[in-house]
């Protein structure tokens, strides 16, 4: 299948989530693409796995309860390759498990690529997009179960590229410091590296966190950026990071027509004073965090040298916070720790400065318990008596049944663990999987409030940060 069609296919898919969640500013109510309650053992389920390129992947769907029929269905995000089948639970056991050949897949035939082990079947395979050749590229398709139109259950199927094919003589390596590239969840990170391969030849370097199976829940994919080798055999790419991390590892991997020449493994690290920059208000968008941790939230302070910070969630229980932050070193920068489950007369808002943390100024505070409900937030900085000095980000909370082994409590900081390329690890981890979302519009304070999000997942609420940011401006 040809890579070039994947060009911009990240920008794609936040839009298609943009549409699919945004209806309602156009009067229109996003329909439901599943189920609006998160997904049970009799629901079914659905264990997609990983595959190299080329080789035959096995692929678990378990049937909602009392059925022995259901749709198979397999997709890209941007719908350059889409096949469904029926399945058919023949020896009653619940269980199908269809194999699908990556090598064969995309050439029109989906009977061909498509087929179920032991004694059950699968009938009425079809690709609905153009035929290609070569087979399932590397990357992420998305696995559904369907019932009455409906996605019951999912997974993500990663296709990962065969290391020993091909560019067998060309050689390669990325440059950094101790045992993993380590780069700041931050705007403008430059990957560098060096290969064997002849000056001018275009060369694409992937940041793959699908490929790190030791992470739960990543919400990051991957991120490509294209590439040229100069005179001397080097190379560089710059990625947009920020609100992707932090605690989240990758895969770095140097590509050269689809074909690997090397990798190597790296993790988004913290990222603090090179963020963002000063000369205006902002505020980090798309946070990410799970109940019973703190979420770091950066912001800067544009001309002044106080914000008014507001945390808001206008659904499900109504929750509200105002705070008062100060600038008191004058750079213009500091991190808001924001608690999802403070114990006892603990704080919910801290302030970090220079590694000194200090609670912030709370006006007042609307919550119906300790806990913050998983939901979308809007985190909103202003310049008291400023009308145009302000921002406002997002704070995804995910729910989590339990509080964590390690505890809640917000480490001591280090004035060294402040900066960008800090290799500590962060306070916020990478979030588990969601309950389905559902926020307002139409906010009574004439902002931008928050889009229905039903059943959307975190690539929506991804897609809804930056729709916000982009209103806005």
């Amino acid at each position: 299948m040809s890579s070039v069609r994947r060009r911009g296919r990240l920008a794609l898919a936040a839009v298609v989530a943009v549409l699919a969640v945004t209806g309602p500013l156009a009067g229109v109510t996003a329909a439901s693409v599943g189920p609006t309650g998160p997904v049970t053992a009799d629901d079914g389920d659905v264990d997609a796995g990983t595959v190299t390129a080329g080789n035959v992947a096995t692929i678990d769907v378990r049937l909602p309860d009392g059925v022995e029929t259901a749709t198979f269905e397999i997709d890209e995000p941007d719908a350059t390759f889409r096949a469904n089948a029926t399945l058919h639970d023949r020896d009653g056991d619940g269980l199908v498990t269809v194999a699908l050949d990556t090598a064969a897949a995309g050439n029109g035939d989906a009977s061909s690529y498509l087929s179920a082990r032991d004694e059950d079947e699968l009938s009425d395979a079809t690709q609905f997009t153009p035929a290609s050749d070569g087979g399932l590229d590397p990357f992420a398709y998305d696995v559904n179960l369907v019932r009455d139109g409906d996605a019951v259950a999912d997974d993500t199927l990663f296709v990962e590229p065969d290391e020993t094919d091909g560019n067998e003589t060309a050689t390669g390596s990325f440059h950094y410091e101790g045992d993993r590239l380590t780069l700041s969840a931050a705007d403008n990170q430059v990957v560098r590296g060096e290969t064997s391969l002849p000056s001018g030849t275009e060369v694409r370097v992937l940041l793959d966190a699908g490929d790190a199976r030791d992470v739960g829940g990543v919400r990051w994919v991957k991120t490509v950026r294209d590439a040229t080798v100069t005179e001397d055999g080097t190379f560089d790419a710059t990625f947009d990071l920020a609100g992707y991390g932090p605690n989240v590892t990758f895969r770095a991997r140097l590509l050269h027509e689809q074909t690997p020449v090397t990798s190597a493994p790296g993790r988004l690290a913290a990222c603090e004073r090179d963020c963002l920059g000063t000369d205006e208000v902002r505020v980090l968008d798309g946070v990410e965090v799970d109940q019973y941790r703190t979420a770091e939230i950066p912001v800067t302070f544009g001309d002044g040298d106080r914000l008014n910070v507001t945390v808001t969630n206008t659904s499900g229980p109504a929750y509200r916070l105002n705070a008062t932050v100060h600038d008191t070193d004058g750079d213009g920068r500091a991190t808001l720790l924001f608690r999802t489950a403070p114990s006892g007369d603990e704080p919910v808002l801290l302030v970090r400065e220079n590694g000194e943390t200090r609670p912030a100024d709370v006006a007042s505070e609307t919550t119906s318990n300790r806990t913050l409900p998983a939901a979308l937030y809007q985190v909103t900085a202003r310049i008291p008596g400023d009308r145009d000095a302000w921002d406002t980000g997002t704070l995804v909370v995910f729910e989590r049944n339990s509080p964590p082994a390690d505890g809640t409590a917000v480490p001591e900081t280090t004035p060294e663990q402040d900066g960008a390329d800090s290799s500590a690890d962060p306070v916020t981890s990478t979030p588990e999987t969601p309950d389905p979302l559902e926020v307002q519009t139409d906010g009574e304070d004439g902002g931008i409030d928050l889009l229905p999000l039903g059943s959307v997942g975190a690539g929506g609420l991804v897609a809804v940060a930056g729709l916000l940011r982009l209103l806005r401006r």
